[in-house]
């Protein structure tokens, strides 16, 4: 396999996942092309995509597509029309809600994460949520995938490096959080008969059970019985 330069071979803003300090961003291997210096605009992930012919020795190179906040994209699903979505940069777990065209979900079971890991179309696992677009309800127009801080660290994403990736081609570096325990990270919706993905990026400081509440879950327990009405003093008989 040989290492392939990209730079300006993917989009014509030129805007993709870089190599960090002249290093393959997955195997950490250097990276230097023959013509090219600016190491930054080669990424190292095995496809092979739109390179520009020049090559050293190494391996195969691709760019991977940075969103910024509101960006879109063509959702990069594989062959059975799947993805999987990570998040990095934290102790994190990683949740999807299955919203309806009013932006809420149809019930509780809507909410996919580690007390309930399987929904219709969508998987949770301790590396992420795997979404199956064929198995996704007619009546579910957005995957919306979430991250909320675990308990094993720091209490909130303010500096912390918070990153989601789609597969291997498409990531999102999330900036700007300060004190929120939780984020609507992605959306993966339908437009037109295809799927899409959505830069979010909203925090919220009052964790999942915030995004939750949000999106129509209602997180507080049973009410209890209420109280039973105090009884009327009695008269008091006359002497």
């Amino acid at each position: 396999m040989t290492w392939m330069c990209v730079r300006g071979g993917y989009r014509p803003d030129a805007r993709g996942r870089v190599a960090r300090t002249g290093a393959c961003a997955y195997h950490g291997q250097p990276l230097k092309c023959k013509e090219h210096t600016d190491t930054n605009q080669i990424v190292c992930d095995g496809a092979g995509l739109h390179p520009c012919g020049v090559s050293v020795p190494g391996g195969t190179l691709a760019v991977v597509q940075s969103l910024r906040r509101g960006e879109n994209s063509p959702a990069p699903l594989d062959a059975s029309g799947s993805l999987t979505v990570t998040v990095t940069g934290a102790a994190v777990d990683v949740s999807a809600l299955l919203l309806t065209a009013a932006g809420r979900v149809r019930s509780d079971q809507d909410l996919v994460f580690f007390n309930n890991p399987v929904g219709p179309g969508v998987r949770y696992s301790p590396d992420g949520v795997h979404v199956d677009t064929r198995a996704v309800p007619a009546d579910i127009e957005t995957v919306a995938i979430t991250a909320s801080l675990d308990g094993s660290g720091p209490t909130t994403f303010g500096g912390l490096p918070l990153r989601a990736t789609v597969g291997s081609d498409l990531e999102f570096p999330m900036t700007g959080l300060t004190t929120e325990a939780a984020v609507v990270c992605l959306e993966i919706y339908r437009r037109a008969g295809e799927w899409k993905v959505r830069a979010v990026g909203q925090g919220y400081d009052d964790g999942l059970a915030g995004i939750a509440t949000a999106f129509g879950i209602d997180v507080d327990g049973p009410e209890a019985d209420p109280a039973p009405p105090a009884q009327p003093p009695q008269p008091v008989p006359q002497q």
